[in-house]
C-alpha cells in the first residue's frame, strides 16, 4: 500500500510540474525555448524582447514565428515595429504573424505597411495577412489594389488573400454587386496559374451564382489554361449550374455536359474530380449517367469514391440508382460503403432499410460510426435504439 501511495504522489506531482510554464534556461539554445514558450501560450515571456532585439536574424525569425502563433494584443505590439525592418525577410514575418494575430487593429497596420512596400515578397505576405484577418469591404479595398499592383504573382496573391477571407470571415459585409465581373472573368481568361487564382476566389465567394451565369462561363471553356486553372473553372461552373433548369437554357447546358465529358477523361486528377463533380448537375441527361457509371467502377478508388458520391448526393432516384447503391454495400472499400449507405438513407424509408442492422456489426468502426451519424439525422433516437435492441 505504501509503494502505491508513493507512486500515486510521484505522479501527481509530475502532472502539476508539467502543467506550469516552465521558464527558460541559459543552458537550452534559445530557439528551442521559444518553441516551448509557444507551446505554452506564453507570450509574456521576457526570452520574446531578449530574441526580437537579437543580432541573431534566425533568433529574430523563430521569435515572430512564435509570437505570431501565440496571437493577441501584446504579441501584435510587439511584431508591428518589424513593419519597418531594413530585412524583407524579417517584414514578411511580421506581417504573417499580424495576420495570425487575430486583431482586427492589425489591419489598419498592414495598409499602412503597404503603401511604402517595396519588396514583392513581403506585399504577397502583407495581402494574405490582411485576408486571413478579415474586415467589412475588404473586397472592394482588396479589388481597388488592383490599379496600383501591375504584377501578375502580386495580383495572385491578391486573390489569395481574399481566397482565404471567404473561407474564414464568410459574414464580411461588402457591395458584392458593384464588382466588376467583367474584368475578374478577363484576368481569369489569361489561364496560367497566377491567373487561376482569380477562378479560387470567385468559387469561394458566396451566392457567386447571383453574379456570374453559365453563359459568361462558356467562353473560358474554350481557353487554354493550366489544370489548376481548369480546376477552378470547373468547380466554379458547377456552382453557376447547381440550379440550371429552365427550358430556354438547354443548348447551354449540353455545352457545357460536354465540356464536363471532356474533362473527365483528363489526366490531371484535380480536372478529372472536379468534372466528375460537375457532371452531377446535369443526371436528367443520360450522357452524365453514362460517364458516372463508368468511373463509379474506376480503379482508382479516389475517382470511384467521387463519382458514387455524386450519385448518392442527388437527387436521383430511380430502380437504377438504388440497385446500383446496394450492390455498393458489398464493396471492400470502407468509403464506397459509407457513400452507399448515404445514398440510401436519403432516399429510403425505415421500413426499407433493412440492411441496416447487418451493418452495425461491420467490421470497420468507420462505417458503424458513419452509418449512426445519418440515422441519426434521418431517424429519432428511439427508433435507432429498437433497430439496436431487434439484433
Amino acid at each position: 500500500m505504501r509503494s502505491a501511495f508513493l507512486l500515486f504522489l510521484f505522479l501527481s506531482f509530475q502532472s502539476m510540474a508539467q502543467d506550469e510554464p516552465i521558464e527558460p534556461t541559459t543552458a537550452e539554445p534559445i530557439i528551442h525555448q521559444i518553441y516551448r514558450l509557444v507551446d505554452q501560450r506564453n507570450s509574456a515571456s521576457p526570452l520574446f524582447k531578449n530574441a526580437l532585439h537579437s543580432k541573431d536574424t534566425q533568433i529574430q525569425k523563430a521569435a515572430l514565428l512564435g509570437l505570431g502563433r501565440i496571437g493577441g494584443k501584446e504579441v501584435l505590439d510587439r511584431v508591428v515595429p518589424f513593419l519597418k525592418n531594413k530585412n524583407e525577410v524579417l517584414r514578411q514575418l511580421a506581417a504573417l504573424a499580424a495576420g495570425l494575430s487575430k486583431q482586427k487593429a492589425a489591419a489598419e497596420h498592414l495598409w499602412t505597411a503597404l503603401e511604402n512596400e517595396k519588396s514583392d515578397l513581403v506585399k504577397k505576405e502583407l495581402y494574405l495577412a490582411l485576408g486571413n484577418l478579415g474586415q467589412d469591404q475588404l473586397v472592394s479595398k482588396m479589388l481597388a489594389q488592383l490599379e496600383i499592383e501591375k504584377s501578375a504573382e502580386i495580383r495572385a496573391a491578391i486573390f489569395q488573400g481574399l481566397g482565404i477571407a471567404m473561407v474564414f470571415h464568410r459574414d464580411l459585409k461588402d457591395n458584392y454587386h458593384e464588382i466588376d465581373f467583367k474584368r475578374l472573368l478577363e484576368l481569369f481568361s489569361v489561364g496560367d496559374d497566377n491567373a487561376a487564382v482569380v477562378g479560387l476566389f470567385l468559387g469561394r465567394l458566396s451566392k457567386i451564382e447571383d453574379y456570374l451565369k453559365p453563359q459568361q462561363l462558356l467562353p473560358l471553356t474554350k481557353k487554354k489554361m493550366s489544370p489548376l486553372a481548369e480546376s477552378y473553372l470547373i468547380r466554379l461552373l458547377s456552382k453557376v449550374t447547381a440550379n440550371l433548369n429552365s427550358k430556354g437554357q438547354q443548348d447551354i447546358k449540353r455545352r457545357i455536359l460536354a465540356y464536363a465529358v471532356q474533362k473527365s477523361e483528363s489526366k490531371d486528377l484535380a480536372v478529372k474530380l472536379e468534372s466528375i463533380k460537375l457532371l452531377g448537375n446535369f443526371l436528367n441527361l443520360p450522357q452524365s449517367l453514362i460517364q458516372l457509371g463508368k468511373f463509379h467502377i474506376s480503379s482508382n478508388p479516389i475517382v470511384a469514391q467521387t463519382a458514387l458520391k455524386t450519385i448518392a448526393d442527388s437527387e436521383l432516384n430511380t430502380p437504377e440508382v438504388i440497385k446500383l447503391l446496394i450492390d455498393q454495400l458489398k464493396s471492400n472499400n470502407a468509403s464506397m460503403v459509407v457513400e452507399a449507405m448515404g445514398g440510401l438513407v436519403k432516399r429510403q424509408t425505415k421500413d426499407e432499410m433493412t440492411w441496416v442492422l447487418n451493418f452495425f456489426a461491420h467490421p470497420t468502426p468507420y462505417v458503424k460510426i458513419k452509418l449512426m451519424r445519418m440515422l441519426n439525422t434521418k431517424l429519432s433516437r428511439i427508433k435507432i435504439a429498437r433497430i439496436i435492441l431487434i439484433m
